[in-house]
């Protein structure tokens, strides 16, 4: 079905199919439901390598690490170099 609304702000009108609007928001709040499921799992994994006596804040801190690219890690180590002799650690 297709439905004209109003336009905000201004005069004209918009063509919107109901179908296709509908098909957004359940691909929407399937990937959402997808992605909680998925938070769940991630938490649990984080409590059994706590629990087999991992630092939990390192394993974040390595996750981020592999994210980056060799140059994104070099710079970021550089800069904390730098700050870290501001305040000479």
């Amino acid at each position: 079905m297709v439905k004209k609304l109003a336009g905000i702000g201004d005069n004209s009108a918009h063509v919107i199919s109901r179908d296709k609007l509908r098909k957004y928001i359940d691909r929407l709040e399937c990937l959402i439901e997808d992605r909680k499921d998925t938070q769940t799992c991630i938490t649990a994994v984080y409590r059994e390598a706590k629990d087999d006596g991992f630092n939990v804040k390192v394993l974040r801190k390595i996750i981020k690490l592999r994210e980056m690219n060799a140059m994104e890690r070099a710079e970021q180590d550089a800069l904390l170099e730098v700050y870290r002799r501001v305040f000479d650690l």
